[in-house]
């Protein structure tokens, strides 16, 4: 007898997982269920998001007396570095600023100097930290022979902290008259002018007319013919803006340093002075609160 098997109708598929108001739920939404946050969870990370909100502000309100505190703590450190300098090898040392290219150094639109801070990378650079940059240099090295003096940089080119450069409103200048570190090259105090090699000693560089300060073999200020008072050097809160060019060097211009708020560096600032009797650096006036 032979029997023939029935097809068997394939059952429809059931969907896995309950239906809810007429939505399928499958394993995806589970998924997603257990992804999703709680409002426990949500409620600790906005809380989280409040105290850490909450110690980063009093920081942010006092970054800028923290950035000026920084720079008057490295100005002082570097001008002890340089005074030690001088005593340990017996010979004078110079800590030299690098000012405004056309008002101080009169460089001029076009030449061999010109060019030179256009094409020499490290030169270009140090155009954005005009009033802000300085380096340790001597003239001569401990073992040079007699009359064969060999000038070194001592120190890299360093920068003051963001924020802060050396005060140079017409407000500056006159309250510290004879004093300002730069006075030297605007012809208002006896310190002679210099030619020192830049950015560094390389055969070729040019010699240009840098501010300085000099510390004798006794770690004194080097004496010069009228000088009697202290050096000062004013430091600034505010901003530098150098000028560049479409493919962004910096152009050989002066850069525009705004004191913010005006004429702090005198009314409002700390000032490094350098006594010109021991050489030694401290801060004259305190910034004020």
């Amino acid at each position: 007898m032979t029997t023939t098997s029935k097809p068997v109708r394939p059952s429809a598929a059931r969907p896995i997982g309950r239906a809810h108001r007429g939505v399928v739920a499958g394993p995806w939404m589970a998924a997603r269920a257990a992804r999703a946050f709680s409002l426990f969870e949500m409620v600790v990370v906005i809380g989280l998001i409040g105290l850490l909100a909450a110690l980063a502000l009093p920081s942010l309100k006092m970054g800028k007396g923290n950035q000026m505190n920084a720079a008057t703590r490295q100005l002082l450190d570097d001008l002890a570095l340089a005074r030690l300098r001088a005593i340990n090898n017996r010979s004078q040392v110079y800590v030299v600023f690098f000012p405004k290219v056309q008002s101080y150094l009169g460089i001029p639109a076009s030449g061999a100097v010109f060019d030179f801070f256009t094409t020499n990378q490290a030169a270009n650079h140090l155009l954005g930290s005009q009033m802000a940059a300085y380096a340790i240099y001597a003239k001569r090295s401990l073992g040079d022979q007699p009359g064969q003096p060999t000038s070194r940089y001592m120190s890299e080119w360093k920068t003051l902290p963001d924020g802060i450069f050396i005060g140079n409103s017409t407000v500056a200048l006159s309250a510290f008259f004879n004093t300002n570190v730069f006075c030297n090259i605007q012809n208002l105090c006896p310190r002679p002018l210099e030619l020192i090699p830049f950015p560094d000693t390389t055969p070729g560089n040019p010699l240009l007319q840098l501010p300085y300060i000099v510390f004798n073999e006794q770690g004194r200020i080097a004496p010069a013919a009228g000088q009697v008072l202290d050096i000062l050097i004013p430091l600034a809160t505010g901003s530098l803006l150098g000028a560049r060019t479409p493919t962004g060097e910096f152009q050989v211009t002066d850069i525009d340093d705004l004191e913010t708020p005006r004429f702090n560096s005198v009314n409002n600032s700390n000032v490094v002075a350098i006594s010109l009797q021991t050489g030694r650096a401290r801060v004259k006036r305190q910034e004020l609160p």
